[in-house]
Parts: structure tokens; C-alpha cells; sequence
């Protein structure tokens, strides 16, 4: 009889225990409330837990702090910049073609007896004015790309607004 009534009586202790666990839970979270009331009460007494209120709110900052996002475009800029000067350097430093009248006098020693001028046709015209439209639409994709950057990467455009604004007083 005795082995048919130890699961219930399992059952029961393991209620119990349970019972008991969450009682010393409530005791102990009890017990930290009524010290940090005590220690409330002593600060007040002694006028050490003065209360503050904000009158203002800080200002949101403008500008992040880091990363130096201007500074590391400027480099990236110069960089680029360097990269072009220095590879279109390497590559006329490497072209031994002739290239006008001077230039076979200076191999040759001698001048060339007649020189045939280029003419332009109507196609090279038309080549030259499509090579500056082009120019021109890839300077208003780069202009365009430079406002993107400055607004994502730097500072809001509407920020750099309002800060002119501020500055000129209006």
C-alpha cells in the first residue's frame, strides 16, 4: 500500500517545496523593499535625496562626435585625386609614340619637311558636342552625388539649413 501512495505523496512534497521556494522568493523581495523604504526614509530625513527637475532640456547635438566623417572624405578625395595624377603620369611616362613636329625634331635632330594639320569634320563636331553634353550630365550626377553624401554622411541637409539660417540671423 505503501508503494502505491509514493507518487501522490511525491507529488505533494514537490508542491510543497515549490509552495515554500516561492514563499522565500516573496519574503526576500519583501525584505529588499523594506530596506530600500528605510534607506529612503533616512536620506530624507537627513535632506541628502533632494529632488531636481529639468527646466530645459539639453540640445540635441548637431554634428556626431565620431567618426570624422569630413576629414575621411577629404582623404578619400585626395587620394583619388592622386591615384589619377599619378596613373596618367606612369602612362605618359611610358608612351614613346611621336606626337607632333617638335617631337620628331627632338628624336631626329632634324625639322619634317611638311606637317599634315587635322582637319575636323562635321562627325567630330558631333562627337565633341555629345563629349560635353556628357560632361555636363556627369557633372550634375556628381553634384547630385556630392548633396547625397553630405546628407547621409556628414550632416541633414535641413540641419545645415536652419544652422545657416541661425548664423546669418533670420
Amino acid at each position: 500500500q505503501r508503494k502505491k501512495q509514493m507518487p501522490e505523496v511525491e507529488q505533494q512534497y514537490r508542491k510543497l517545496t515549490a509552495d515554500l521556494d516561492s514563499a522565500r522568493k516573496s519574503h526576500a523581495d519583501i525584505s529588499e523593499k523594506q530596506v530600500q523604504a528605510q534607506l529612503s526614509e533616512v536620506l530624507e530625513k537627513e535632506q541628502k535625496g533632494e529632488r531636481f527637475t529639468l527646466v530645459e532640456p539639453p540640445p540635441l547635438p548637431e554634428d556626431p562626435t565620431s567618426p570624422n566623417r569630413p576629414a575621411i572624405l577629404f582623404l578619400g578625395l585626395v587620394l583619388a585625386v592622386a591615384a589619377g595624377v599619378g596613373s596618367v603620369a606612369t602612362r605618359e611616362s611610358l608612351d614613346e609614340t611621336l606626337h607632333g613636329a617638335a617631337s620628331v625634331n627632338n628624336v631626329l635632330g632634324i625639322s619634317p619637311l611638311a606637317t599634315i594639320p587635322y582637319i575636323l569634320t562635321e562627325r567630330d563636331h558631333a562627337s565633341q558636342r555629345r563629349q560635353r553634353r556628357l560632361i555636363l550630365v556627369m557633372l550634375l550626377v556628381l553634384a547630385l552625388v556630392l548633396v547625397l553624401v553630405i546628407h547621409f554622411f556628414i550632416m541633414p541637409l535641413d540641419i545645415i539649413w536652419f544652422s545657416v539660417l541661425r548664423r546669418l540671423g533670420i
